[in-house]
């Protein structure tokens, strides 16, 4: 930028793993005389498990913090108020795990292997760390289910399994309309909130619900299309 033109001072944060013993160089171009202040630090560390709450601090500007606990293949957890720019979880193979995406729930992680797991946590604003299990159930078309989830962070998967053709639909007044949910086709394909498949492809499609306070008893009702005679 031209002298006068600078931007005011930014905080960034730049988060990396070492793939090796060394000295790392960070190269900065100058753009302006604005006097530059670095922190170099690695993750403060915390130990927890499944369905535990911690409290968490960083010692250091920007310091991410760890959070490790061992997880179960197959097995889902939910890490509240987590997104991209939040942190991120870490499977046992070092590599940054994908998750279900809720825009109206906690988000899901299925944990692919048996290990230790990193819930790793960016923005130092956040002070607490909640890793839940998650309420797991299934559904057939044509059934009803029901469960209690009193936490607001807790979440439910429930699975409907389908064949080719099948038509189903989820009833969104039973569910409730004000609570977070949102499903999911058998290939990860996130549908929203629409509830309602005219024509089904094999597999399991999940729904995903979110608890509430202040009512906490869900039922899930799964329902084929009502047909009528007309003369």
């Amino acid at each position: 930028p031209q002298p006068g033109d600078e931007e005011p001072p930014v905080d960034n944060a730049i988060h990396f793993n070492a793939t090796s013993d060394g000295t790392y160089t960070l190269n900065l171009p100058a753009y302006s005389n604005t006097p530059l202040k670095l922190w170099a630090s690695t993750p403060k560390h915390y130990a927890g498990h499944v369905d535990s709450t911690l409290d968490v601090a960083a010692d250091l500007p920007f310091q991410p913090v760890d959070v490790t606990f061992t997880g179960s293949a197959d097995s889902t957890v939910t890490l509240p108020a987590l997104d991209a720019k939040v942190g991120e979880l870490i499977g046992p193979d070092g590599a940054v795990q994908p998750w279900l995406e809720t825009p109206d729930a906690p988000d899901v992680y299925r944990l692919p292997d048996d290990g230790s797991y990193t819930f790793r946590i960016f923005d130092t604003s956040v002070n607490k760390a909640k890793i839940l299990s998650t309420e797991e159930t299934s559904a057939a078309i044509g059934e009803d289910v029901s469960f209690t989830l009193a936490d607001a962070d807790k979440v439910a998967v429930v699975t409907i399994p389908a064949t080719a053709g099948d038509c189903f639909f989820v009833d969104a007044l039973a569910l409730g309309f004000d609570r977070g949910f949102t499903m999911f086709a058998p290939d990860g394909t996130e549908m929203g909130r629409g509830l309602q498949v005219d024509e089904a492809v094999e597999g399991d499609y999940l729904l995903v619900v979110a608890g509430d306070e202040t009512s906490p008893d869900v039922t899930v009702s799964v329902a084929p299309p009502e047909t009528t005679g007309v003369n």
